[in-house]
């Protein structure tokens, strides 16, 4: 969500605007000027965008993926990331 730029409950329609909006700015070709770092870190950040917009396109892969973070926020929420780790 954070790589779009959106919140959790965006809608489809809010993320695919969010996509193309950023598309503008991020893609390799619109870099044409800029160091080869900026240029660099543009097409770094327009590629994990584009990850995060095929998972969260997809309602399925949307789904699984909250639920995922759900569970990893719940868990550690509850303080228990150090089960298995206690010293003897």
């Amino acid at each position: 969500y954070a790589r779009l730029q959106v919140d959790e409950f965006a809608s489809l329609a809010d993320i695919k605007a969010s996509f193309k909006r950023m598309s503008l700015l991020l893609h390799p070709d619109k870099q044409v000027g800029k160091s080869a770092t900026e240029a660099a870190a543009a097409a770094e950040g327009y590629f994990a965008m584009c990850q995060a917009y095929e998972l969260l396109s997809d309602a399925a892969t949307r789904r699984a993926y909250d639920l995922a973070r759900d569970k990893r926020n719940a868990t550690v929420e509850a303080g228990l990331t150090d089960i298995g780790k206690c010293e003897r």
